[in-house]
Protein backbone atom coordinates (compact mmCIF):
# COMPACT_ATOMS: atom_id res chain seq x y z
CA UNK A 1 0.00 0.00 0.00
CA UNK A 2 2.71 1.94 0.76
CA UNK A 3 3.92 2.23 -3.10
CA UNK A 4 0.66 3.64 -3.85
CA UNK A 5 0.38 6.21 -1.44
CA UNK A 6 3.78 7.13 -2.66
CA UNK A 7 2.88 7.23 -6.03
CA UNK A 8 -0.46 9.15 -5.28
CA UNK A 9 1.51 12.02 -3.62
CA UNK A 10 3.63 12.26 -6.48
CA UNK A 11 1.24 12.52 -8.99
CA UNK A 12 -0.74 15.05 -6.88
CA UNK A 13 2.57 17.18 -6.58
CA UNK A 14 3.01 16.90 -10.39
CA UNK A 15 -0.33 17.74 -11.46
CA UNK A 16 -2.19 21.40 -12.19
CA UNK A 17 -5.12 21.89 -10.12
CA UNK A 18 -7.93 22.56 -12.55
CA UNK A 19 -9.37 25.77 -13.38
CA UNK A 20 -12.60 26.56 -10.76
CA UNK A 21 -15.07 28.84 -10.08
CA UNK A 22 -15.44 30.15 -6.59
CA UNK A 23 -18.11 29.03 -4.75
CA UNK A 24 -20.40 30.46 -1.75
CA UNK A 25 -19.25 27.71 0.78
CA UNK A 26 -17.28 28.73 3.80
CA UNK A 27 -13.84 26.65 3.38
CA UNK A 28 -11.90 28.11 5.81
CA UNK A 29 -10.40 25.31 8.69
CA UNK A 30 -10.43 25.86 12.32
CA UNK A 31 -7.61 25.36 14.46
CA UNK A 32 -8.27 21.89 16.11
CA UNK A 33 -11.50 20.66 14.20
CA UNK A 34 -12.11 19.03 10.98
CA UNK A 35 -14.12 20.45 8.16
CA UNK A 36 -16.42 18.06 6.98
CA UNK A 37 -18.02 18.99 3.49
CA UNK A 38 -20.83 16.52 2.87
CA UNK A 39 -23.02 16.60 0.05
CA UNK A 40 -24.65 14.60 -2.59
CA UNK A 41 -22.72 13.45 -4.92
CA UNK A 42 -21.61 15.46 -7.98
CA UNK A 43 -22.59 18.73 -5.84
CA UNK A 44 -18.80 20.21 -6.45
CA UNK A 45 -17.47 18.91 -2.83
CA UNK A 46 -13.81 17.55 -4.71
CA UNK A 47 -13.62 20.52 -6.35
CA UNK A 48 -14.41 22.92 -2.91
CA UNK A 49 -11.11 20.76 -1.94
CA UNK A 50 -9.11 22.06 -4.71
CA UNK A 51 -10.36 25.24 -4.23
CA UNK A 52 -8.83 25.62 -0.63
CA UNK A 53 -5.56 24.28 -1.59
CA UNK A 54 -5.26 26.62 -4.75
CA UNK A 55 -6.36 29.42 -1.97
CA UNK A 56 -3.38 28.01 0.44
CA UNK A 57 -1.29 27.86 -2.70
CA UNK A 58 -1.70 31.28 -3.60
CA UNK A 59 -0.89 32.16 0.09
CA UNK A 60 2.64 31.02 -0.20
CA UNK A 61 2.02 27.40 1.49
CA UNK A 62 4.30 24.70 -0.23
CA UNK A 63 2.40 21.94 -2.30
CA UNK A 64 4.77 19.83 -0.75
CA UNK A 65 2.76 20.64 2.70
CA UNK A 66 -0.51 19.45 1.53
CA UNK A 67 -1.70 16.32 0.94
CA UNK A 68 -5.11 15.45 -1.44
CA UNK A 69 -6.16 11.53 -1.21
CA UNK A 70 -9.34 10.27 -3.23
CA UNK A 71 -10.94 7.42 -1.73
CA UNK A 72 -12.69 6.96 -4.35
CA UNK A 73 -9.46 5.92 -6.43
CA UNK A 74 -9.19 2.47 -7.49
CA UNK A 75 -5.84 2.00 -6.85
CA UNK A 76 -7.31 2.51 -2.90
CA UNK A 77 -9.69 0.12 -2.80
CA UNK A 78 -9.51 -2.40 0.22
CA UNK A 79 -8.41 0.30 1.91
CA UNK A 80 -8.34 -0.46 5.91
CA UNK A 81 -7.93 1.43 9.33
CA UNK A 82 -4.68 -0.52 9.73
CA UNK A 83 -3.55 1.20 6.73
CA UNK A 84 -4.13 4.85 7.62
CA UNK A 85 -0.30 5.15 9.36
CA UNK A 86 0.62 4.77 5.81
CA UNK A 87 -0.44 7.93 4.88
CA UNK A 88 1.28 9.84 7.44
CA UNK A 89 4.64 7.95 6.50
CA UNK A 90 4.55 8.73 2.92
CA UNK A 91 3.86 12.64 3.73
CA UNK A 92 6.58 12.58 6.28
CA UNK A 93 9.36 10.37 4.68
CA UNK A 94 10.83 12.63 1.98
CA UNK A 95 10.87 15.75 4.27
CA UNK A 96 10.62 14.75 8.41
CA UNK A 97 11.06 18.32 8.66
CA UNK A 98 7.46 18.88 7.70
CA UNK A 99 6.21 17.19 11.46
CA UNK A 100 7.57 20.87 12.82
CA UNK A 101 5.57 22.87 10.29
CA UNK A 102 1.99 23.17 9.97
CA UNK A 103 0.63 21.14 7.27
CA UNK A 104 -3.03 19.93 5.18
CA UNK A 105 -4.69 17.28 4.94
CA UNK A 106 -7.62 16.39 2.32
CA UNK A 107 -9.18 13.11 2.52
CA UNK A 108 -11.96 12.67 -0.37
CA UNK A 109 -15.27 10.34 0.73
CA UNK A 110 -13.03 8.96 3.64
CA UNK A 111 -16.75 7.09 4.49
CA UNK A 112 -15.08 4.16 2.01
CA UNK A 113 -12.40 3.41 5.13
CA UNK A 114 -13.95 1.61 7.75
CA UNK A 115 -13.61 3.60 11.38
CA UNK A 116 -12.06 6.31 9.44
CA UNK A 117 -13.21 8.15 12.42
CA UNK A 118 -10.53 6.76 14.42
CA UNK A 119 -7.61 8.15 12.45
CA UNK A 120 -8.80 11.48 12.07
CA UNK A 121 -9.27 11.55 15.00
CA UNK A 122 -5.44 11.03 16.19
CA UNK A 123 -4.39 13.41 13.18
CA UNK A 124 -6.29 16.16 14.71
CA UNK A 125 -4.99 14.95 18.13
CA UNK A 126 -1.18 14.38 17.51
CA UNK A 127 -0.17 16.47 13.97
CA UNK A 128 0.52 20.03 13.16
CA UNK A 129 -1.91 19.96 10.42
CA UNK A 130 -5.74 21.19 9.37
CA UNK A 131 -7.59 18.48 8.09
CA UNK A 132 -10.80 18.59 5.50
CA UNK A 133 -12.98 15.37 4.79
CA UNK A 134 -15.71 14.91 2.53
CA UNK A 135 -18.69 12.14 2.39
CA UNK A 136 -21.38 11.78 0.01
CA UNK A 137 -24.47 12.90 2.70
CA UNK A 138 -26.46 9.34 1.91
CA UNK A 139 -23.53 7.37 3.55
CA UNK A 140 -21.51 10.56 5.82
CA UNK A 141 -24.26 11.95 7.88
CA UNK A 142 -23.98 15.58 10.54
CA UNK A 143 -24.57 13.16 12.99
CA UNK A 144 -22.16 10.39 12.36
CA UNK A 145 -19.51 13.02 12.10
CA UNK A 146 -20.56 14.97 15.51
CA UNK A 147 -20.50 11.12 17.11
CA UNK A 148 -17.49 9.94 15.52
CA UNK A 149 -15.36 12.51 15.54
CA UNK A 150 -16.46 13.94 19.22
CA UNK A 151 -16.40 17.86 19.06
CA UNK A 152 -13.41 17.60 16.54
CA UNK A 153 -15.33 18.84 13.27
CA UNK A 154 -17.28 21.14 11.52
CA UNK A 155 -19.62 20.24 8.52
CA UNK A 156 -20.61 22.37 5.83
CA UNK A 157 -23.31 20.70 3.69
CA UNK A 158 -22.40 21.68 -0.03
CA UNK A 159 -25.69 22.34 -2.11
CA UNK A 160 -25.47 22.01 -6.43
CA UNK A 161 -24.36 24.95 -7.93
CA UNK A 162 -27.20 27.68 -7.79
CA UNK A 163 -28.49 30.23 -10.04
CA UNK A 164 -26.97 32.73 -7.25
CA UNK A 165 -23.42 32.04 -7.93
CA UNK A 166 -24.09 31.58 -11.38
CA UNK A 167 -25.47 35.17 -11.54
CA UNK A 168 -22.01 36.38 -9.34
CA UNK A 169 -19.73 34.69 -11.57
CA UNK A 170 -21.34 36.65 -14.04
CA UNK A 171 -21.41 39.84 -12.67
CA UNK A 172 -25.18 40.41 -13.04
CA UNK A 173 -26.14 43.65 -11.70
CA UNK A 174 -29.95 43.71 -12.07
CA UNK A 175 -32.21 45.60 -9.61
CA UNK A 176 -34.10 42.54 -8.10
CA UNK A 177 -36.43 44.70 -5.79
CA UNK A 178 -38.12 46.16 -8.63
CA UNK A 179 -38.73 42.88 -11.18
CA UNK A 180 -39.05 45.38 -14.62
CA UNK A 181 -39.69 43.78 -18.44
CA UNK A 182 -35.73 44.75 -18.86
CA UNK A 183 -34.45 42.57 -15.55
CA UNK A 184 -37.05 39.61 -15.89
CA UNK A 185 -35.75 39.23 -19.74
CA UNK A 186 -31.85 39.30 -18.28
CA UNK A 187 -32.89 37.08 -15.63
CA UNK A 188 -34.76 34.59 -18.40
CA UNK A 189 -31.55 34.44 -20.73
CA UNK A 190 -29.23 33.95 -17.74
CA UNK A 191 -31.51 30.81 -16.46
CA UNK A 192 -31.81 29.42 -19.70
CA UNK A 193 -27.75 29.21 -20.09
CA UNK A 194 -28.01 28.01 -16.58
CA UNK A 195 -29.57 25.11 -17.48
CA UNK A 196 -27.85 24.04 -20.88
CA UNK A 197 -24.38 24.84 -18.57
CA UNK A 198 -24.13 24.55 -15.10
CA UNK A 199 -25.74 23.60 -11.89
CA UNK A 200 -28.50 20.47 -11.55
CA UNK A 201 -31.46 22.31 -9.72
CA UNK A 202 -32.16 25.90 -8.69
CA UNK A 203 -31.60 27.08 -5.48
CA UNK A 204 -33.31 30.69 -5.84
CA UNK A 205 -33.32 31.89 -3.05
CA UNK A 206 -34.63 35.66 -2.88
CA UNK A 207 -35.08 34.76 -6.50
CA UNK A 208 -38.19 32.94 -5.85
CA UNK A 209 -40.44 36.35 -7.08
CA UNK A 210 -38.95 35.44 -10.46
CA UNK A 211 -41.04 33.29 -12.79
CA UNK A 212 -40.49 31.76 -16.44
Amino acid sequence: MKAILEQLYGDFLERELPELIGRNVNIEPVTGKALALIGMRRTGKTYLCFQAIRNLIEQGVPKENILYLNFEDDRLYGFQLSDCQSILDVFYAQQPEKKATHCWFFFDEIQNIPDWENFIRRVIDTEKASVYVTGSSAKLLSTEIATGLRGRALDREVFPYSFEEYLNVKHFDGDLSRLGSKTRLQLANHAQDYCKLGGCVFTFSHFHLVTF
